[in-house]
């Protein structure tokens, strides 16, 4: 089974791209899921979140307001680093946790694609074995945020330099796909690297 990290900035089309590997058969994985998994009421991770954060970040019923808190660490960087400081060790711990249980399965898929922009930022980078950096211009991945979060072009832009001062649109990667093409062409472009990545898996 190989494993292998989708990585980018964001509004650069990883999601997409992760779908057409569903597609063709390999399982999936997306960061924010796990997030959200982490972040359920009342888990230790909310907690600590709440701790950190405060109140003001959670609903009468103690769920996240993860726009609000998303509005924080996106125009703070001393907030994004104490989420961070609590979320990703967590994270990587939980993702290799599911790595183990897809790779214990009797009916294993060849390959799990992981989508995770901050995949080196959090340190996940250990548990994949291939890293493809999904690209798109500037411009593109900026109308695709507005649209996608219903932000403005300030907001947006806001977002936007939060991963590219982070680093998430020059991540290491031994692959890259630009999603900047006609959907047909850019499947074609996953299906080539499915199978390069599958003969791979075969040969070892």
């Amino acid at each position: 089974m190989i494993v292998l990290g989708v990585v980018g900035a964001m509004g650069s089309g990883k999601t997409l791209v992760l779908e057409m590997f569903g597609v063709l058969g390999a399982a999936t994985i997306r960061a924010d899921d796990l997030s959200r998994e982490l972040l359920i009421p009342d888990s230790a991770i909310t907690r600590q979140v709440r701790a950190e954060f405060g109140d003001e970040y959670f609903d009468s019923g103690g769920n996240l307001l993860r726009g609000k808190l998303a509005a924080a660490i996106f125009t703070s960087e001393s907030a994004r680093s104490r989420l961070n400081a609590i979320m990703y060790p967590a994270m990587v711990s939980l993702l290799e946790g599911k790595l183990c249980e897809i790779g214990r399965c009797s009916h294993k898929p060849v390959m799990v694609a992981v989508e995770a922009a901050n995949l080196h930022e959090m340190g996940g980078a250990r548990l994949v074995d291939h890293v493809l950096r999904v690209t798109a211009p500037s411009q593109v991945r900026l109308r695709r945020i507005q649209a996608r979060d219903e932000l403005s072009v300030d907001e947006a832009q806001k977002r936007l330099d939060s991963h590219i001062a982070a680093g998430m649109d020059a991540s290491p990667a031994n692959y890259e796909l630009n999603s900047d093409k006609p959907v047909a062409q850019l499947q074609e472009d996953v299906q080539r690297l499915y199978r390069v990545l599958v003969g791979c898996a075969v040969e070892t």
